[in-house]
């Protein structure tokens, strides 16, 4: 858990997938963080758990963390845009993948924000967009956007 962000999940570990046939049994861990030091010690943690046990070892490449900035001008921005049509955004911060790790792994000093419709069963078969709030963060992108302009 965070020390900084009160009740926000920092860093985490789960089982993505299990496979077993015939004598081989294959397991995907899912690693996150926004912070990218503690994301790689988890990592480590489980390749460490996985080779005393014999286990063969493939660590590969996720979403690097993205840690919040304590000041951030694109972030009260995009809350102006979201207010100025009559939204009140939902600040928060997530350790989950996102593309602004990416984007910020390349760019260290890049000051980045992330939001978008409201989407419910993400990653699953029951997955859905609500159509009305795609067209609402579309207007926001489009204030926010002439905002920076």
């Amino acid at each position: 858990m965070s020390e900084r962000f009160a009740g926000k999940v920092q860093t985490s570990s789960n089982l993505a997938e299990a496979k077993i046939a015939a004598n081989k049994a294959e397991i995907h861990v899912s690693n996150r963080s926004f912070l990218g030091g503690d994301m790689e010690q988890m990592q480590e943690l489980c390749a460490r758990i996985g080779h005393e046990i014999g286990a063969q070892i493939e660590v590969r490449d996720g979403y690097p963390g993205w840690e919040p900035r304590a000041v951030s001008p694109l972030l009260e921005k995009t809350v102006a845009a979201f207010r100025a049509n009559g939204l009140e955004p939902k600040v928060e911060v997530v350790h989950a993948g996102l593309e602004c790790g990416l984007l910020s792994e390349k760019i260290p000093d890049l000051d980045a924000v992330s939001f978008g419709p409201l989407i419910r069963g993400a990653h699953t078969p029951e997955e859905w967009v609500s159509i009305s709030s795609t067209e609402q963060i579309w207007q926001v992108l489009k204030t926010l956007l002439r905002d920076l302009a």
